[in-house]
Protein backbone atom coordinates (compact mmCIF):
# COMPACT_ATOMS: atom_id res chain seq x y z
CA UNK A 1 0.00 0.00 0.00
CA UNK A 2 2.82 2.39 0.87
CA UNK A 3 4.46 1.76 -2.51
CA UNK A 4 1.18 2.56 -4.28
CA UNK A 5 0.95 5.84 -2.34
CA UNK A 6 4.50 6.83 -3.26
CA UNK A 7 4.04 5.97 -6.95
CA UNK A 8 0.69 7.79 -7.03
CA UNK A 9 2.23 10.85 -5.38
CA UNK A 10 5.12 10.92 -7.84
CA UNK A 11 2.79 10.58 -10.83
CA UNK A 12 0.56 13.35 -9.51
CA UNK A 13 3.60 15.60 -9.00
CA UNK A 14 4.91 14.89 -12.52
CA UNK A 15 1.50 15.65 -14.00
CA UNK A 16 1.20 18.88 -12.01
CA UNK A 17 4.67 20.07 -13.03
CA UNK A 18 4.12 19.19 -16.70
CA UNK A 19 0.87 21.14 -16.66
CA UNK A 20 2.86 24.29 -15.90
CA UNK A 21 4.20 24.22 -19.46
CA UNK A 22 0.85 23.65 -21.14
CA UNK A 23 -0.65 26.48 -23.14
CA UNK A 24 -4.05 27.40 -21.65
CA UNK A 25 -7.02 26.33 -23.76
CA UNK A 26 -7.93 29.00 -26.27
CA UNK A 27 -4.47 30.64 -26.11
CA UNK A 28 -2.83 28.43 -28.75
CA UNK A 29 -3.42 30.95 -31.52
CA UNK A 30 -2.79 34.17 -29.58
CA UNK A 31 0.08 36.06 -31.23
CA UNK A 32 3.10 36.55 -29.00
CA UNK A 33 2.79 40.34 -29.23
CA UNK A 34 -0.63 40.06 -27.56
CA UNK A 35 0.39 37.53 -24.93
CA UNK A 36 1.92 38.02 -21.50
CA UNK A 37 5.29 36.88 -22.86
CA UNK A 38 5.79 40.22 -24.61
CA UNK A 39 5.50 42.71 -21.71
CA UNK A 40 6.97 40.30 -19.16
CA UNK A 41 9.86 38.63 -20.98
CA UNK A 42 10.26 40.68 -24.21
CA UNK A 43 9.33 37.64 -26.30
CA UNK A 44 7.06 39.46 -28.77
CA UNK A 45 7.67 37.65 -32.06
CA UNK A 46 6.08 34.37 -33.13
CA UNK A 47 8.86 31.84 -33.66
CA UNK A 48 8.74 28.28 -34.97
CA UNK A 49 8.74 26.82 -31.44
CA UNK A 50 7.09 29.61 -29.46
CA UNK A 51 7.62 33.25 -28.65
CA UNK A 52 11.07 34.78 -29.23
CA UNK A 53 12.73 38.18 -29.19
CA UNK A 54 14.12 39.46 -32.49
CA UNK A 55 15.00 43.08 -31.69
CA UNK A 56 16.47 44.92 -28.71
CA UNK A 57 13.36 47.12 -28.42
CA UNK A 58 11.30 44.05 -27.54
CA UNK A 59 13.61 43.37 -24.60
CA UNK A 60 14.07 47.01 -23.63
CA UNK A 61 10.34 47.48 -23.05
CA UNK A 62 9.91 44.35 -20.94
CA UNK A 63 9.67 43.74 -17.21
CA UNK A 64 12.69 41.42 -17.42
CA UNK A 65 14.77 44.39 -18.63
CA UNK A 66 13.53 46.63 -15.85
CA UNK A 67 13.96 44.02 -13.13
CA UNK A 68 16.98 41.98 -14.26
CA UNK A 69 18.84 44.12 -16.84
CA UNK A 70 18.04 41.63 -19.64
CA UNK A 71 17.63 44.30 -22.32
CA UNK A 72 19.64 42.87 -25.25
CA UNK A 73 18.41 40.23 -27.69
CA UNK A 74 20.63 37.21 -28.30
CA UNK A 75 19.56 33.93 -29.91
CA UNK A 76 15.86 34.78 -29.52
CA UNK A 77 16.11 35.56 -25.79
CA UNK A 78 16.54 38.72 -23.74
CA UNK A 79 19.93 38.67 -22.01
CA UNK A 80 22.14 41.01 -20.02
CA UNK A 81 24.37 42.64 -22.61
CA UNK A 82 25.47 46.12 -21.56
CA UNK A 83 26.39 48.44 -18.71
CA UNK A 84 23.24 50.43 -19.47
CA UNK A 85 21.03 47.37 -18.96
CA UNK A 86 22.71 46.67 -15.63
CA UNK A 87 22.64 50.30 -14.47
CA UNK A 88 18.91 50.63 -15.12
CA UNK A 89 17.96 47.33 -13.50
CA UNK A 90 16.10 46.92 -10.24
CA UNK A 91 17.61 43.77 -8.76
CA UNK A 92 21.21 43.60 -9.96
CA UNK A 93 21.93 47.33 -9.54
CA UNK A 94 19.41 49.01 -7.24
CA UNK A 95 19.17 46.12 -4.80
CA UNK A 96 22.56 44.35 -5.07
CA UNK A 97 24.91 47.10 -6.36
CA UNK A 98 25.81 45.04 -9.45
CA UNK A 99 25.66 47.88 -11.99
CA UNK A 100 28.44 46.97 -14.46
CA UNK A 101 28.25 44.42 -17.27
CA UNK A 102 30.91 41.70 -17.34
CA UNK A 103 31.45 40.43 -20.88
CA UNK A 104 33.40 37.49 -19.48
CA UNK A 105 30.54 36.37 -17.19
CA UNK A 106 27.64 37.69 -19.28
CA UNK A 107 26.00 39.19 -16.21
CA UNK A 108 25.83 42.27 -14.02
CA UNK A 109 28.60 42.58 -11.44
CA UNK A 110 29.64 45.00 -8.70
CA UNK A 111 32.61 46.92 -10.04
CA UNK A 112 32.62 50.17 -8.05
CA UNK A 113 32.31 50.78 -4.31
CA UNK A 114 30.01 53.69 -5.18
CA UNK A 115 27.48 51.31 -6.77
CA UNK A 116 27.52 49.13 -3.66
CA UNK A 117 27.23 52.17 -1.37
CA UNK A 118 24.07 53.26 -3.21
CA UNK A 119 22.44 49.82 -3.06
CA UNK A 120 19.72 48.48 -0.81
CA UNK A 121 22.16 45.70 0.18
CA UNK A 122 24.47 48.32 1.74
CA UNK A 123 21.63 50.02 3.57
CA UNK A 124 20.19 46.81 4.98
CA UNK A 125 23.15 44.42 5.34
CA UNK A 126 26.21 46.71 5.41
CA UNK A 127 27.66 45.20 2.22
CA UNK A 128 29.00 48.46 0.76
CA UNK A 129 32.32 47.55 -0.94
CA UNK A 130 32.84 45.97 -4.35
CA UNK A 131 35.03 42.86 -4.47
CA UNK A 132 35.12 40.05 -7.05
CA UNK A 133 31.90 41.21 -8.68
CA UNK A 134 29.86 41.34 -5.48
CA UNK A 135 29.15 43.81 -2.71
CA UNK A 136 30.69 42.74 0.58
CA UNK A 137 30.94 44.05 4.12
CA UNK A 138 34.48 45.38 4.28
CA UNK A 139 34.36 47.55 7.39
CA UNK A 140 32.76 47.61 10.80
CA UNK A 141 31.55 51.16 10.14
CA UNK A 142 29.47 49.99 7.15
CA UNK A 143 28.00 47.20 9.28
CA UNK A 144 27.19 49.59 12.13
CA UNK A 145 25.21 51.83 9.75
CA UNK A 146 23.10 48.92 8.45
CA UNK A 147 19.51 48.11 9.39
CA UNK A 148 20.51 44.56 10.32
CA UNK A 149 22.93 45.89 12.94
CA UNK A 150 20.14 47.81 14.62
CA UNK A 151 17.70 44.88 14.39
CA UNK A 152 19.79 41.78 15.14
CA UNK A 153 23.20 43.07 16.22
CA UNK A 154 25.22 42.00 13.17
CA UNK A 155 27.59 44.95 13.45
CA UNK A 156 31.06 43.48 12.80
CA UNK A 157 32.54 42.84 9.34
CA UNK A 158 33.97 39.34 8.92
CA UNK A 159 34.61 37.39 5.72
CA UNK A 160 32.57 39.84 3.63
CA UNK A 161 29.48 39.82 5.84
CA UNK A 162 28.25 41.58 8.94
CA UNK A 163 28.13 39.20 11.91
CA UNK A 164 27.52 39.14 15.66
CA UNK A 165 30.72 39.26 17.71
Amino acid sequence: MRQFFIVSSVLLLVFALSACDLIPEGMESVPCAESGWCPDKGLCTDGPNGCIATADWECEHSKTCEDEGRCTVEAGQCVVGSDEGCQNSKYPCEVNGQCAFSLLLGECVADLDEDCENSILCETAGQCAAKNGECIADSNSDCKKSKYCKVDGTCTAKDGECVNE
